[in-house]
């Protein structure tokens, strides 16, 4: 399998349960009362492996496959144990951005990147993990 068939295989397995949802009711809250839920947040989509078949692994194939993709496809976090972790955010104007650690840094910095992306939309505690990323670099 290639790498390109390997992430669409994944990605089909995301899109999937990523579509519309019914489970969306009123909710009970503190005060007693009944509310509307929170919007959906948006699924993050990303692959943990031991050693990526890209070469080089973060290279230009591996950045031209992720910028074909659409918003419903997209990935959002990885690591690779054996060559690294990535980060990708997309700019208003949907450019790709890609940020990388070394092979060494690819446990702490996907862990640190992960917790802060969930942080964002509300399910981790409030610490700063990107503070503990600054010696990554």
């Amino acid at each position: 399998m290639t790498p390109d068939q390997y992430v669409e295989s994944i990605l089909s397995k995301y899109i999937v349960q990523t579509g519309p949802s019914s489970a969306a009711e009123r909710m009970a809250n503190t005060v007693g009362g009944k509310t509307d839920p929170r919007p959906p947040i948006p699924v993050l989509a990303g692959l943990l492996a031991y050693k990526s078949s890209w070469s080089p692994p973060f290279g230009d194939s591996f950045r031209e496959y992720l910028s074909g993709m659409n918003p419903s496809e997209r990935i959002d976090i990885g690591c690779s144990i054996c060559d690294g972790g990535f980060e990708i955010t997309f700019n208003t104007d949907s450019k790709l951005q890609i940020e990388t650690s070394t092979a060494e840094q690819a446990l702490v910095f996907f862990l640190l990147k992960l917790l802060h992306k969930l942080q964002t939309v509300g399910t981790v505690t409030a610490i700063d993990y990107l503070a503990y990323t600054k010696w990554l670099k």
